[in-house]
């Protein structure tokens, strides 16, 4: 299993700035994350992992207070129905990412993975998103998040 070691280690071969908030005294909802962090709940993200078609995982970072929608995925990625898109399962988003869920980073996966970011996330100056462990936050720039591989951007959100 990763942990937040290896989201440290790829933001240092991304060459971006990344500063990890580790052992949160909570961070099991968007509010305790914001909260412990005393920031507000726009500015944390969570990476939804989303099984398209069954077979292609897909990363969509949103803000922490948004729903994805499934239908506007769906579109993005020109799959015909949005029952063609699902959330991943424990084991598959594991499997995939290597995290555990709620701590999966938009970077350094067990794999490359497709990875969608909503436009709101990028319209904050600074995001907090899952740093890998339970217990640890990942303090990220917009500006970073826009720089990274295989990343599409638009709206992803209800």
């Amino acid at each position: 299993m990763r942990d937040s070691s290896d989201v440290e280690r790829t933001a240092e071969e991304l060459r971006i700035q990344a500063d990890l908030h580790a052992q949160l005294q909570d961070a099991s909802t968007v509010q305790a994350a914001a909260d412990a962090l005393d920031v507000e709940a726009d500015q944390i993200g969570k990476s939804i992992v989303l099984m398209v078609a069954d077979e292609e995982p897909v990363v969509v970072l949103v803000r922490g207070p948004d729903v994805v929608s499934l239908e506007k995925v769906a579109d993005h990625v020109s799959v015909d129905a949005e029952e063609n898109v699902r959330l991943a399962e424990p084991d598959e988003i594991q499997s995939f990412t290597g995290y555990p869920v709620g701590a999966v980073p938009p970077i350094g996966h067990e794999r490359p993975l497709r990875t969608l970011i909503d436009q709101r996330v990028l319209d904050q100056d600074m995001v907090y998103v899952g740093g890998g462990s339970e217990d640890v936050m990942l303090e990220i720039k917009a500006a970073d998040l826009r720089k990274l591989p295989d990343v599409s951007k638009g709206d992803f959100v209800e």
